[in-house]
């Protein structure tokens, strides 16, 4: 038997976008010889892995942050590299965890119970020959009604009512739908 092909939706949107990229990083598996420590991409990894600290382990919301930060510096700093994007976007992942907590004091986890956080799901599909993977930021039931749902944290993009009305057409949301429907 072939060895199983596993996909994720960062895997599909990546050949769709750019063919060159997917070969050089899915299928090559080559990564870049430097890690950037700044971007949207290291913003939103610190803002998760924050995220997840908080509610997997109780790290308290702004220090997990603050310690991510701190470890980012050293390996800048271990390589004589500037530090200053880094602080700058240290000062708006505060911010914007500071905006989350006060969403949690009005309320926004006390009628859900958390299953689990950063958890890969994989569904098998084509009788096994593929499997869906994907990794779900939080997984949660409502305490109402027992019905599962996932949240997905986005750190960048428009605001919150337009990505609730355009879910219905995000690939990712639909993924993350189709396994979540399988567990």
């Amino acid at each position: 038997m072939s060895e199983v092909v596993r996909l994720s939706n960062s895997e599909i949107q990546t050949f769709k976008d750019c063919r060159r990229r997917w070969w050089l990083t899915y299928y090559r598996r080559l990564k870049p010889k430097y890690q950037d420590m700044t971007g949207a991409l290291a913003l939103g990894s610190r803002i998760h892995q924050a995220l997840d600290d908080h509610y997997s382990k109780g790290i308290p919301l702004l220090k997990a942050h603050s310690d991510l930060v701190e470890i980012d510096k050293q390996l800048l700093l271990v390589d004589f590299r500037d530090v200053s994007n880094l602080e700058t976007e240290a000062e708006l992942g505060r911010v914007m965890l500071e905006g989350y907590e006060q969403w949690v004091e009005n309320g926004i986890d006390a009628e859900l119970e958390i299953i689990s956080t950063e958890e890969t799901i994989i569904a098998p599909l084509f009788g096994g020959e593929v499997e869906l993977q994907g990794k779900l930021d939080m997984r949660v039931r409502r305490k109402l009604d027992g019905v599962r749902m996932f949240r997905d944290f986005k750190t960048v993009g428009g605001s919150l009512a337009e990505f609730s009305n355009m879910a219905h057409m995000n690939e990712q949301v639909m993924t993350y739908m189709l396994l979540e429907a399988t567990k």
